[in-house]
């Protein structure tokens, strides 16, 4: 047991107490900054590991100096966020506030150390963190989830009965208690710049009545007045400043129109505005609006009937032009609008008592409806007023939530955001008339489906899609303060850090390059100095031996040479050869010293560059859950087309990917969720009658494998009808009849180019386009997509594609005379074997390399690449193999020797290489090297067997020509004629150019091409007479004609496939798919 200080003052061990300061202070002021950068990213857990170590620290240093008070505390943070750590406890906005005030009582302990006071004890804070530990202990003790994870009806029960006695309670309050004087002090703070900032306003109005920016800005000062007015219970204030309010947001829609009388009334009412606040300060009674009140509601009905009211619709079809830069900040925020309020909606939907996600939304559209008019883009504004009026009467009450009022709020939300679309595409705006008049008969309390029959608005609540639960922890809370940037300042930036590594990585390597001249500097210095040596060795023997002689001559002999100052100047030379040396290896010395801090500069500046370069990645990176309200859009709406019930449910969508390739992906997430919808779920009586749930179920799944991110599409419905895939491939001689494919080689079918299965074509599928343009889009993003279907039982597709990293650690590896760079991610480990041992390993069929218990596939990086086989003979040291996989897939890639690793920046390669798999992008060593990134993913995904093989028709996926391919191109277009030459010729394809049909026939005399792009409509003979005339002639019938036309009807496709026409394509056409037609019609005509 240890004693507490309880009032008495103990003595403690001044050094013990020393040490701890010391290094306490530091450690709890890096715990609060370390708690602080978890709350701004709650879903990371190093900053978790990080507080367990120093809280730590912290409480074994608290107990050696017989601190218990701090020791206490720490042990119950140390318990909180082991919780955490175990799973055990999920964070909040709650569990933060409670950790941060603990750290706040940390930091005042030891502050009371410092000053030599006595250590209060805090147990207000150990209990609030027990508190919240006992949750995790007991989840279904609270009462908030059971232990099946559902929210349990105590909570519902628990909010009513709070919501019911706050209501008493107020209601209480305002029977006995007046105006709280404190509060009334500051409105009228407040309220008397409001009214000077309104006043101005007004006046710019009236000088300029049809600049409709000062009407905005009266709106906005009238509508705090009133709010700040109802807050400080001054109703007079509050009652004529919500009239005027009324009139500027009628005179902002232009419903009412500038007038004498309104000037004059306008006038008047904000002179009694003052006259009230000027009541109000002087603490005397407040003269009674209601006359003026009256002449305001008066005036509103008066201009409503009048004339001007009525040529309002003949307005709204010639709207004003709005200003270009408003409009286009008003769309930016509107569509962040739409996302934060569809994710209140839906979380609304699944917690209908969750009045906080209520206030939410009439924030969102409050906010909408004020942009909205603005700009006056009054139907946008309309309809936003009328839903902010429905969620006014679900928070006071007024309203309860019901299947038919969510399906008209869930309407409404679709409406809004279907009118923004249509502005930002300048397309004309949806009618809401209908909508807006079934929410205000439903907001007055009328039978809502007597409204919505007669007014003909259809809503199918059983159509509507299922929201999963939300967690508690994922209500949205607001973040720190944000600064936009645009996009293309932001990529620039990422550029240039990107070529500051390159710049800097050049500079390490002419570091590195220049310490070696050091060493060998070094090396020749001593040879040098040896070299001298030997040199005065022999200088000094001849000199020895001549002075000997002619000592014997004079008599000297018993001086020695040196002695008599005889110094040759050879010797002389000599001993200053070696002080030059010397001298030589101390200027080594000190710019190898140099070289040592210039490294060291260096990897501090490594450090900084790549913090850089991380923060301004992840600016770029976006939670996937904004796009989860616009699919869920998507299901809805085609749900409700289809009169299909649906459960969409959407996994992890809090994962972050880069903007681009969010955005990019939107458009084919779009597709295959109308394809799941319509193709995949079977109706409901085909459920039923198939034994499944009346309700279909899609669901999307994020998740991160490697570099990779994997979004996961899946239905529960009938799967994709191989049979028919196969003889629509079969017809389309993609697969001879006879072909023995099996059903995971017959599903990549579905994404070439005009393939559909589907007998009907509507506004939603079956025109055989779509799938193509997805798989096309994955690929030039770098990804892949894989299909997996039952029949009976429903689809899957797996997209998986790069979370944009400019910067990554690689590891340098070379095959043959080429270095290549592989990123580390994606690397499970590195082994070393001999040469001996790879012979024998390959000798097997299929070679297969046998580590920790598991049997690897052995493949060569040469093999992969399709450059050559391993070369092993005279090898004697080991060679490294890399080891990785692919979901069940195991795979040992042997390299020919690895150069170390290191921070590459990666680069696109462009266009021109986005069809080459295997190959990521590329990188720039520090000596100017460019060196290629594999993408061993998926080259390991290629060994699982390309689906066109096998059964293949030879003539569709021979690809090899021995000639660059010769096309012509018909088109009486000089645009089209150039645009779809440069595409050919950036391929390797050699290019002819016809302006017409005769000069496409005078050309063919001359010569033969291997394939011919034609148009229809042209001057002198269309397109029909020159295939009807090349079908004619035995030279040339067999040349195969894709015909590219802007008609598109079913009748010129007819009777272009009725003279001899190969493909039909429409214009504009897709690159892949131009191209991929030409390949197999240029083979099949070889």
């Amino acid at each position: 047991m240890r004693e507490s200080d309880s009032g008495l003052r103990i003595k403690r061990n001044p050094t013990l107490l020393a040490g701890f300061l010391a290094e306490g202070m530091d450690i709890v002021l890096d715990a609060e900054n370390l708690l602080r950068g978890w709350r701004q990213h709650p879903g990371e857990r190093q900053e978790l590991s990080a507080l367990l170590d120093e809280l730590t620290t912290l409480g074994h240093g608290a107990h050696l100096a017989d601190l218990p008070q701090v020791d206490e505390l720490c042990e119950a943070l140390l318990d909180l966020y082991g919780a955490v750590e175990e799973s055990s406890l999920a964070v909040s906005e709650r569990f933060f506030d409670v950790a941060e005030n603990a750290h706040e009582a940390l930091i005042n302990m030891l502050d009371q150390v410092a000053a030599g006071q006595d250590v209060e004890p805090r147990p207000e804070c150990v209990r609030a963190l027990n508190q919240l530990l006992d949750q995790a202990l007991d989840p279904s003790a609270t009462g908030l989830v059971k232990s099946d994870g559902h929210r349990t009806l105590s909570v519902t029960e628990l909010n009513a009965a709070t919501a019911q006695l706050a209501s008493e309670a107020g209601h209480t309050e305002t029977e006995v208690a007046g105006p709280d004087d404190e509060i009334v002090e500051i409105f009228l703070e407040e309220a008397v710049d409001i009214l000077d900032s309104a006043g101005q306003a007004l006046q710019r109005w009236l000088a300029d009545p049809e600049n409709p920016a000062p009407l905005a800005s009266l709106q906005r000062d009238l509508h705090t007045l009133k709010g700040g007015a109802r807050m400080a219970e001054v109703a007079e204030v509050g009652d004529l400043a919500h009239e005027l309010e009324n009139l500027y947001e009628g005179l902002i829609d232009r419903r009412f129109n500038h007038s004498p009388t309104l000037a004059e009334l306008l006038h008047e009412s904000h002179d009694h505005l003052a006259i009230l606040l000027e009541q109000l300060y002087r603490q005397e009674a407040l003269s009674d609006p209601s006359a003026l009140i009256e002449a305001l509601r008066s005036c509103r009905t008066l201009e409503s009937a009048g004339p001007e009211a009525q040529a309002s619709p003949a307005a709204s079809e010639d709207p004003p032009e709005h200003d270009t830069e408003l409009r286009e900040v008003f769309l930016e925020e509107g569509f962040d609008i739409m996302e934060s309020s569809g994710a209140a909606l839906a979380r609304w939907q699944a917690d209908p008592h969750n009045m906080l996600e209520v206030e939410n939304l009439l924030r969102d559209l409050h906010t909408l409806k004020g942009g909205a008019r603005m700009v006056e883009i009054a139907p946008i504004g309309d309809l936003a007023h009328e839903l902010e009026t429905l969620y006014e009467g679900l928070s006071a009450g007024s309203l309860q939530p019901a299947p038919l009022m969510m399906g008209l709020l869930q309407s409404g939300q679709d409406v809004l955001a279907d009118m923004l679309d249509a502005v930002r595409s300048d397309k004309p705006l949806p009618d809401a008339t209908l909508l807006i008049e079934s929410i205000r008969r439903l907001a007055t309390d009328e039978p809502s489906g007597a409204v919505l029959a007669a007014q003909g608005l259809e809503v199918h609540p059983e159509s509507v899609v299922a929201v999963a639960p939300v967690a508690e922890g994922e209500v949205e809370r607001s973040g720190p303060e944000m600064v936009k940037v645009p996009a293309e300042q932001l990529e620039d930036l990422v550029n240039l850090a990107g070529e500051t590594s390159i710049f800097r990585g050049r500079i390490e390597q002419q570091i590195i390059d220049s310490q070696i001249a050091l060493v060998e500097m070094e090396t020749t210095i001593e040879r040098m100095r040896d070299q001298l040596r030997r040199l005065d060795m022999e200088t000094q023997g001849r000199i020895l031996s001549r002075e000997q002689v002619q000592a014997e001559r004079l008599g000297y002999e018993e001086f020695d040479p040196l002695e008599m100052d005889r110094h040759s100047q050879l010797q002389q030379l000599s001993r200053a050869l070696f002080e030059s040396a010397s001298d030589l290896m101390d200027l080594k010395e000190t710019l190898g010293a140099r070289a040592r801090d210039a490294e060291t500069l260096l990897s501090q500046q490594a450090r900084v560059n790549t913090q850089l370069q991380e923060g301004l990645m992840r600016t770029r990176m976006v939670p996937f859950e904004r796009l989860v309200p616009r699919l869920r859009r998507v299901v809805r709406q085609v749900a409700s087309e289809l009169h299909k019930k649906v459960h969409f449910e959407v996994g992890n969508a809090d994962g972050e990917m880069d903007r681009n390739v969010l955005e990019r992906m939107v458009a084919p997430l779009e597709h295959m969720l109308r394809n799941a919808v319509d193709h995949g779920l079977e109706s409901t009586e085909k459920r039923i009658a198939a034994g499944k749930p009346e309700q279909g179920h899609i669901s999307l799944e994020l998740m991160y494998e490697g570099g990779d991110m994997v979004i996961e599409l899946s239905d529960d419905g009938s799967g994709v009808d191989l049979a028919a895939v196969r003889r629509k491939a079969i017809k389309r001689g993609m697969i001879h009849p006879d072909a023995d494919l099996s059903d995971h080689e017959v599903l990549p079918f579905i994404l070439q180019a005009g393939f559909s299965t589907s007998e009907i074509i509507t506004q939603i599928s079956g025109r055989g386009v779509g799938m193509d343009v997805v798989h096309a889009e994955v690929k030039q993003l770098g990804g892949s997509m894989v299909i997996d279907s039952v029949p009976g039982q429903g689809t899957r597709f797996r997209i998986r594609l790069p979370i944009s990293v400019s910067v990554n650690r690689a590891l340098m590896v070379t095959c043959g005379e080429e270095q290549y760079a592989v990123p580390l991610n994606t690397v499970d480990g590195i082994v070393r074997v001999m040469a001996n041992e790879l012979d024998g390993y390959y000798q097997t069929t299929p070679p297969r390399y046998q580590y920790g218990g598991r049997s690897y596939e052995l493949r060569y990086l040469g093999e992969l690449l399709g450059s050559s086989p391993p070369r092993l003979a005279g090898q004697l040291q080991p060679l490294p193999v890399l080891l990785v996989h692919l979901q069940d897939q195991w795979v040992a890639v042997q390299v020919d020797a690895l150069a170390g690793s290191r921070e590459i920046v990666v680069k696109s390669l462009g266009p021109q290489f986005s069809r080459v798999q295997g190959i990521s992008g590329a990188t720039i060593l520090g000596d100017g090297q460019v060196v290629l990134i594999l993408d061993l993913m998926a080259k390991i995904r290629t060994l699982q067997g390309l689906p066109f093989r096998g059964g293949m028709a030879p003539a569709y996926h021979e690809a090899e020509h021995a000639r660059p391919l010769l096309v012509m191109v018909v088109d009486d277009s000089v645009t089209v004629r150039k645009v779809t030459s440069r595409l050919l010729e950036r391929h390797g394809m050699h290019v002819l150019t016809a302006k017409d049909g005769v000069d496409a026939m005078t050309l063919l005399q001359e010569h033969t091409p291997d394939i011919m792009l034609l148009d229809i409509e042209m001057p002198r003979m269309d397109g029909f007479e020159v295939a009807s005339q090349i079908r004619q002639d035995e030279q040339l019938k067999e040349l195969p004609i894709i015909m590219i036309t802007s008609r598109s009807g079913q009748k010129h496709r007819d009777r272009a496939m009725a003279v001899g026409v190969n493909e039909y394509l429409s214009k504009p056409y897709q690159e892949t798919v131009l191209l991929e037609s030409i390949a197999y019609w240029s083979q099949a005509h070889v």
